[in-house]
């Protein structure tokens, strides 16, 4: 029933083709070979003509005779679309082999081969490039608003029995006042991450002018990539949950040193700058935090002082302390 079906829609498409768009005459047919189609029933084969030029065209195209298959225009990669989209679909989401393999456990299948998904599935990818590109140069005209770009990256090692290389993969959002647009990359692989990103970037609307800001771990690489795929300086954020985790360092660090033997310091003099830290940061208040992490630094600095005089102990805390404060400091003004 599929293979009739297949059939029908190929001698559908055939007789419209056959059509000369300047003339109105039917073109003759070169000839008539089989094809092989794989569908989600299996694989079959049908007659799929081709056609030569139309003889209102004979002349200007005499040195070079073009062939027309209408049957490569509906399937050109010898597969339907729906195949195309769940070995696509399986591909993106597993390995190559698994995908195969799922594929011929849950579907009628001829035997598929890993190489066939992998194939298929980059020149899915590689038109879908193509309508994106397009996309891009159409709007590339449009204004935009300012965009957020979520980044976080990831170290993945390999298996010494597949692969010979690591990689460092990025992924993240773009998003603007409308919509969002996921995005990933491995930069080893990449031929050019900046050109990926800026393209990434365009594609949501950015017009080479506005505002782009990044939040991010704190990683001075992730902004880097953005900086140099906008070509010009961004605004880089914190995100917070790497922010509570900074302010946490700080908080056990004062801890530490208040529960140091010997420590002579004040306790309130470290104890109110953290507690009050986190509430300042979290309700928009920077000035007031950059300036409870600075009374920090100066307590940490005379207490250091008084340490080398013997007048305290617990220089290991303190140091600790000021590590972590000069750090935070650091990522805040960045």
């Amino acid at each position: 029933m599929q293979e009739a079906v297949l059939q029908s829609q190929i001698d559908e498409t055939l007789a419209a083709s056959r059509i000369c768009d300047d003339c109105g005459k039917p073109r003759a047919i070169h000839d008539d070979r089989g094809r092989t189609l794989d569908t989600l029933y299996g694989r079959f084969r049908v007659k799929a003509p081709r056609l030569r030029p139309c003889a209102c065209k004979t002349d200007a195209v005499a040195e070079k005779v073009v062939l027309l298959s209408p049957y490569n225009a509906m399937f050109p990669d010898r597969s339907t679309p729906k195949l195309l989209r769940l070995q696509a679909e399986l591909g993106s989401r597993h390995s190559f082999r698994e995908a195969a393999r799922l594929l011929e456990i849950f579907l009628p299948f001829a035997p598929q081969s890993n190489t066939t998904v992998r194939n298929r599935l980059g020149r899915i990818a590689e038109r879908l490039d193509v309508a994106d590109e397009e996309y891009v140069d159409k709007n590339a005209g449009a204004t935009s608003s300012p965009l957020t770009v979520f980044l976080d990256g990831a170290h993945i090692r390999c298996r010494p029995e597949y692969q010979k290389r690591h990689l460092d993969v990025v992924v993240g959002t773009i998003e603007n006042d409308n919509m969002s647009r996921r995005f990933g990359l491995v930069q080893q692989a990449a031929r050019s991450p900046e050109k990926q990103l800026r393209h990434d970037l365009i594609a949501q609307g950015w017009d080479g002018q506005s505002k782009v800001i990044v939040i991010s771990d704190g990683e001075p690489a992730l902004p880097n990539l953005v900086r140099r795929a906008v070509q010009g300086p961004v605004i880089h954020i914190l995100d917070w949950w790497h922010i509570s985790m900074r302010v946490k360092h700080i908080e056990n660090a004062v801890r530490g040193l208040l529960q140091a033997k010997g420590f002579s310091g004040l306790p309130q003099l470290f104890e109110r700058p953290t507690e009050t830290l986190r509430w300042n940061l979290w309700h928009g208040k920077v000035m007031t935090a950059a300036t409870s992490l600075k009374i920090l630094e100066i307590d940490c600095s005379r207490l250091s002082a008084e340490t080398k005089e013997g007048v305290c102990s617990g220089s290991v805390q303190n140091d600790t302390l000021r590590r972590h404060v000069s750090d935070f400091s650091t990522c805040t003004r960045r």
